[in-house]
């Protein structure tokens, strides 16, 4: 079925990217401080600190936010058909 692309579902659509972008930053400095693995050493003795963290925070943080997009739009489709 074709769906018509409004602004109020892609408002909605970005709140999900959004909240998925800063639970998985919030999750990867919660990895980098807790030391679970010893991420935080792997992350110090690199060529380039600072950058490795931004990758590190960045790709995390990314990927939960493609992530909870994508479920946002399923759910959000399967609510406006009334499965």
């Amino acid at each position: 079925m074709r769906h018509r692309i409004e602004g109020h579902f892609l408002l909605r659509l970005a709140g999900h990217l959004a909240m998925g972008a800063s639970l998985g930053t919030g999750l990867a400095l919660a990895l980098i401080m807790m030391d679970s693995g010893r991420i935080f050493e792997m992350i110090v003795s690199s060529a380039q600190p600072r950058i490795t963290i931004l990758v590190f925070v960045g790709v995390l943080g990314s990927i939960c936010a493609v992530g909870a997009a994508i479920t946002g739009l399923i759910f959000m489709l399967a609510e406006d058909e009334g499965i």
